[in-house]
This record gives structure tokens, sequence and C-alpha cells, in this order.
């Protein structure tokens, strides 16, 4: 299937009354089909933005994002909606669930808005997968932060996307449950037509990637290929020295 998301030339900034913040800064990208890119960097390095704008889920002020082969920047917003709707699934830092529906309606809900239908099986399936067997009744409300986050991963995998944004799927997770959350988006880009994008500050998670993009003062500095932890903290290490002791915070 080639390429499935690809940025050129992207730009965002957030205005805070009359100050103006580049988060963005003509940032060049892409993730082929089959493949699991993780992105790091300190904190407001703009991962999360470039996250959610590849997504489609914030519009860049320039550039162009094509996903799926559309180009979402210039889409109108019923055809950027369809493309989101048929092929990406996004599990977000605060997981989003809607808290009127029962785990297993929201696990269910996405394939639905895409005309795709999810049995009980498959759901209850998808909910022993993630660790979460037997709780397809209960409500968001109810939930630790971590099964919420489980959750949330099943729901963004459940109507079968081709490709997964993922925004620290593992911040709430212990280590063996993030290790399951981690197996499954691995499984996910291990096929030929599926990927993976995810934002992490945990390099043993972003490890797990095929490649990993660093990022600082919203730009790509850095790309990597099958690294180790060890390997990933040492390039950020090289950034400036502010911006090196933010990175060491992450070990």
């Amino acid at each position: 299937m080639g390429i499935l998301v690809e940025a050129r030339g992207v730009r965002k900034s957030y205005r805070h009354g009359d100050l103006s913040t580049e988060v963005l800064r003509r940032v060049d990208m892409s993730v082929s089909a089959g493949e699991m890119v993780s992105i790091v960097g300190p904190s407001g390095s703009g991962k999360s933005t470039l996250l959610y704008c590849l997504a489609g889920l914030e519009v860049p002020d320039a550039g162009e994002i094509h996903l799926m082969g559309v180009d979402i920047v210039r889409a109108r917003r019923g055809e950027s909606a369809k493309v989101r709707a048929r092929h990406v699934g996004f599990v977000f830092q605060q997981y989003n669930l809607m808290p009127s529906l029962s785990v297993g309606e929201n696990v269910s809900l996405p394939a639905r808005f895409a005309g795709r239908r999810v049995s009980r099986k498959d759901m209850c399936d998808l909910l022993e997968r993630v660790g979460m067997g037997g709780k397809e009744r209960a409500r968001p409300a109810d939930l630790s932060g971590g099964e919420a986050q489980r959750v949330a991963l099943a729901r963004a995998v459940a109507s079968g996307p081709d490709i997964v944004f993922a925004d620290e799927p593992t911040g709430a997770l212990d280590t063996a449950n993030g290790n399951v959350v981690l197996d499954m988006l691995r499984a996910m880009a291990d096929g030929e037509s599926r990927s993976v994008v995810m934002v992490t500050h945990d390099l043993e998670a972003a490890a797990r990637a095929d490649r990993v993009l660093v990022m600082r003062d919203g730009k790509i500095v850095h790309m990597m290929t099958r690294s180790t932890s060890r390997e990933i903290l040492a390039a950020m290490e090289k950034m400036e020295p502010r911006d090196a002791a933010e990175g060491a915070m992450l070990r």
C-alpha cells in the first residue's frame, strides 16, 4: 500500500492574546504501510501537536498532510471525517471515553461510525486481549486510569484501522499492562498493510518501533532505526544544554 501518511512543510502556531508560539516548524515526514514509528522529545517539542495534525484532528497553518492518499488539509470537512472514520484509530492520552456508554458500547462506537459491524464476540475478545474481559457492561466512571487506557486501545483497533495514532498509550499503565498495549500496537504494524505512530516519553516503549523520530523546538532533528532505549537517550542528550537537561528527565 506504500505510504499511508505523509507531511510536507507542516507549520502550526498557537496564539495567546497578542503572542504567537510556533509549535511546528516545517515538519516533513512519512509513515509506510507495515511500519511502527515512535516520536520522542522534551515536553513542548511539538510531539502531540504533530500527532493530532497527522490524524486530521488539528489543522496546520501551512503545509500538506496526505492521509491514505487524501490531502486532509485542503479536503472538505466531510471528506476528511470520512477518511478518519474509515482508516484511522486514535488512542488519546486522556482516554476520551463516552461516560454515558458502557465499556462494550465505547469499544464498538468508532466501527459503527465507519459503517462496520463489531460482533459481541469480537468486542469481548478485544477486551480480553487488553485484560478487560468481563468488563463490557462497566461504565467509564467505574474504571481506573489504567483500565480506561486499555479500553481506549481496544476502541481504537476495533474497526480494523489502517493506521493507529497513539498519544502516550502506556502513560497510565504499570509495566505488565503497558507491555500488553505495546504488544498489540507492535503486532498491528507487523503486517504488510497497517501502521502505528506513537508519541511517548517511555524510551523502552519507543525502542519497540522500526523508526524513532526525535523532536526539538517544533522540528524533527534526528531519525533512528531499530534503536535501543540507550541509543535513543544518547541521541536526545546531544541537544542544547537546556533541552538535554529536560531529556535526561525521561530516563
